[in-house]
């Protein structure tokens, strides 16, 4: 009997949600020297929260980065195998595989192994901050609690380099020739027809604003250190255009 796919409704969790390089099925296919059990963290044990949190968004957003470039290019396939490894080291497996297997969903194979949960997990995390890849502003990261004993969530917020860079220039023009007032005076920043010129003149190049979207980790304490169990976004200004794809899950093979 083939492996059974995913549904096109199926939780955010078990899909994977692309928005470019989507039909590149080579990033499905890991080399075997890349695998779940085999890889390792360059963190020591005792590494933060913080730290985790950290190399893990970096590890995602490295993918997509190089994702988007496509894989055919001399170099490309290793390099986001190397990325995948890092997302692998730092995620808690186990917990990711019973966080599936909760859900009960009809889609997915009772039998689903550890490894194949968290590879199709990974691939959900990549796409949950595609759009963001690459704009992590570390200096808004927080922890809860602080000191962390044995569960912690950190949330960051992320920004679009590309957005960032339009919202940039819309802001100097804006303050280089500001709307009137009521009364046919210039508004200052700040000011309702200040920002609401800004707001346009995001609108019309597709985006609005506030751009930044919030990104929550959650973490546990193992054995092996602190380990990334959940990750959720919540959107900024921009909808990107995304396709949803089911991934094929692959079964532990009973």
């Amino acid at each position: 009997m083939p492996p059974r796919k995913l549904s096109a409704f199926t939780t955010l969790l078990i899909v994977c949600t692309v928005s470019l390089a989507c039909d590149d099925k080579r990033r499905h296919q890991p080399n075997d020297a890349v695998t779940v059990s085999n890889v390792a963290t360059s963190l020591p044990v005792d590494a933060s929260p913080k730290q985790v949190a950290e190399a893990m968004i970096s590890a995602l957003s490295d993918a997509q980065l190089i994702r988007v470039r496509g894989l055919g290019a001399p170099g490309q396939k290793s390099a986001y195998d190397a990325a995948l490894a890092r997302i692998y080291a730092l995620a808690a497996k186990n917990e990711v595989h019973q966080q599936l297997l909760a859900g009960k969903s009809a889609s997915v194979p009772r039998d689903v192994s550890p490894d194949a949960a968290l590879t199709v997990m990974a691939e959900s995390w990549i796409s949950q901050i595609a759009h963001y890849a690459g704009g992590a502003k570390l200096d808004t990261l927080r922890i809860v609690p602080d000191p962390p004993k044995t569960d912690a969530s950190v949330n960051l917020e992320l920004e679009s380099p590309a957005d960032r860079n339009q919202l940039t220039r819309i802001e100097s023009a804006v303050a280089a020739n500001p709307p009137k007032k009521a009364d046919g005076t210039p508004a200052g920043p700040g000011s309702a027809e200040y920002q609401a010129a800004i707001r346009q003149a995001a609108i019309k190049a597709g985006f609005s604003v506030p751009i930044s979207a919030s990104v929550d980790l959650r973490l546990r304490k193992t054995e092996n250190g602190w380990r990334v169990t959940r990750i959720t976004l919540s959107s900024g200004g921009r909808k990107p255009v995304t396709s949803t794809t089911p991934t094929q899950l692959p079964t532990s093979g009973k």
